[in-house]
């Protein structure tokens, strides 16, 4: 939900077990899904290489790194 930014479900009026599913997954009689639908998945934590900054200082008893640069 928080990947796609949906609302989510009704809260109550007789939604009991439904508040973040996904609800439709495609059309009746296609057979198949659409290419780029919205389907759950993982987020965030994603790799990131930064350029121009060097690291002046480590602690690794905190597990931290100071780096420095734009």
């Amino acid at each position: 939900m928080k990947k796609h930014k949906f609302g989510g479900g009704p809260a109550s009026h007789g939604n009991s077990k439904a508040h973040r599913t996904m609800g439709s997954t495609g059309i009746l009689g296609l057979g198949r899904v659409f290419k780029d639908k919205k389907m759950p998945g993982r987020m965030g934590a994603d790799q990131r290489t930064v350029k121009n900054v060097w690291v002046y200082k480590v602690d690794p008893a905190r597990n931290l790194m100071w780096v420095k640069g734009q």
